[in-house]
């Protein structure tokens, strides 16, 4: 380890060593060991070891192949190699106190299991919700349709470019996370027709859906703005009818949603309740989101509104976006209430807005669940147990790197408060076993593609999260303390 300070000033020299303890495996905080191991001192356990990082599932991810409709689940997946965490470069500006570290990682790998099938039943369902996000009507999205499909390729391409921004990563987590319970409230007939057939300003869903699947193309993407109303507006100082639709399936969705969720707690199915109640949240989370970062817009089409001023969202309204979508389903004890939430996003808005809410209350109430969940969406779509399990490994480049920027705090110690950890997507490489059948062909052909953006955002998210940003501070201050002591520098 080089002990020659590249600072001309003797604060930053100190912090620097510091910084430089981290990485001195003669020292007690050396950042490896203890990530790995922790540390005990006296057979008394003082820091816990960070140990491998899991990730959420990635839930029914579809995807078309040989006009076959296919979904992919990744589960049980697991970082490993955080260990091997290695000094990039750290820079301190002693008249700001700010300062920024980059780590390097040798040898990061993710492992996990993994499952395909053609998807049948309520996983073929899944495709119908994509197109209902890009403007397909459900007529089209027969399950088994040959050829390519336009819709579900503008899905794919609208997806990857809310990857490159971390707001849009929350959102399309959240959506494969939620994915099943959308799709079984799709395969409902009543929930198809409600979501066809619903008209505002005189027009129906399909009428929004084509404005949306339009302005969604790239060479309209200047001239349309999604958020634009494309029938003129309920009034005079009220908001558009394209708005008033949105809104509407936002709240029938949340409500919907809700009510699976009181019926599977009431069938002793907590689990299964607890799905249904969470992504009753985050419809509501999608549109107040919408609401925050674009003006009003339709978020119920699953963020399509999102998208063009995504990248304008500031940090405090991405950490809240993100707090509120990447909540487990294991936390919810209730159904969110859409009345009361929705009042308290809205309780500026005029009263076309309490209008257009209990009549998609309303709506969601006479929806038949018991008699759609008793009729077998097997039987409904046509069964096929063409499916293969296995496992993955994802190798992830020796020269990966994460950037922690955050500010010094003298007092009766120093301290380091590491504001934001930033880690970009990391270009993967995807292993699959085993390797046969038409199932792995798919995957092959398909992995570097949806399955493998999804992956590496997951990968992102956690590597950002307050989980690891927290674990770094803790080791930055513990060599900060040792170098410091409690004496103020420049004192």
């Amino acid at each position: 380890m080089s002990t020659k300070c590249p600072f001309d000033n003797i604060n930053d020299c100190l912090v620097w060593w510091a910084w430089e303890a981290l990485w001195d495996k003669t020292k007690p905080y050396y950042l490896p060991n203890t990530i790995l191991n922790g540390l005990t001192q006296s057979g008394k356990v003082v820091v816990d070891k960070m140990g491998d990082l899991v990730i959420a599932d990635t839930g029914q991810v579809p995807f078309s192949y040989d006009g076959k409709n296919i979904t992919a689940e990744f589960t049980d997946n697991i970082i490993k190699g955080f260990d091997s965490i290695a000094d990039d470069g750290f820079t301190y500006d002693y008249k700001s106190t700010n300062f920024s570290a980059v780590v390097g990682f040798t040898n990061l790998s993710v492992t996990g299991n993994y499952s395909a099938q053609l998807a049948s039943g309520v996983k073929g369902c899944a495709l119908n919700t994509v197109k209902a996000v890009t403007g397909g009507s459900f007529s089209s999205a027969a399950v088994g349709d040959d050829g390519g499909d336009s819709d579900i390729d503008m899905a794919d391409d609208y997806r990857d470019e809310m990857l490159d921004h971390p707001l849009g990563r929350t959102f399309v987590t959240s959506y494969y996370q939620n994915n099943e319970a959308f799709s079984t409230l799709f395969q409902n007939a009543q929930v198809q027709k409600s979501w066809n057939e619903q008209q505002t300003g005189g027009q129906n869903s399909q009428y929004y859906m084509d404005y949306i699947s339009t302005a969604l193309q790239p060479e309209n993407r200047d001239t349309m703005p999604v958020t634009t109303a494309p029938n003129g507006s309920a009034g005079e100082g009220q908001p558009s009818y394209f708005d008033l639709h949105g809104l509407y399936m936002s709240i029938f969705l949340s409500s919907l949603s809700g009510r699976y969720g009181d019926h599977f707690n009431g069938q002793g199915d907590l689990e299964t309740a607890q799905q249904y109640w969470k992504s009753a949240s985050d419809t509501l989370a999608f549109r107040a989101a919408s609401e925050t970062y674009t003006g009003k817009g339709t978020a119920v089409h699953t963020g399509s509104t999102v998208l063009s001023n995504v990248q304008s969202a500031n940090d405090d309204a991405i950490n809240q976006a993100q707090a509120q979508l990447t909540q487990p389903a294991s936390s919810f004890t209730g159904n969110p209430s859409t009345a009361t939430t929705f009042a308290a996003f809205n309780s500026y808005e005029p009263d076309v807005y309490a209008q257009v809410r209990e009549a998609a209350m309303a709506a969601a109430a006479e929806v038949d669940i018991v008699a759609a969940l008793e009729r077998s969406p097997f039987e409904a779509m046509g069964a096929d147990d063409f499916s293969i399990h296995g496992g993955y490994t994802i190798t992830i480049p020796a020269n990966f790197s994460v950037t922690m920027s955050g500010t010094l705090v003298f007092g009766n110690t120093v301290t380091a408060n590491i504001t934001s950890v930033t880690a970009q997507n990391p270009q993967i490489t995807l292993t699959l076993e085993p390797k046969d059948g038409f199932i792995f062909n798919a995957m092959e052909k398909n992995k570097e593609g949806a399955i493998a953006s999804l992956l590496s955002a997951q990968i992102v998210q956690k590597l950002n999260s307050d989980q690891v940003r927290s674990y770094l501070t803790d080791r930055m201050n513990e060599a900060l303390a040792q170098k410091f002591g409690s004496v103020q520098p420049g004192q």
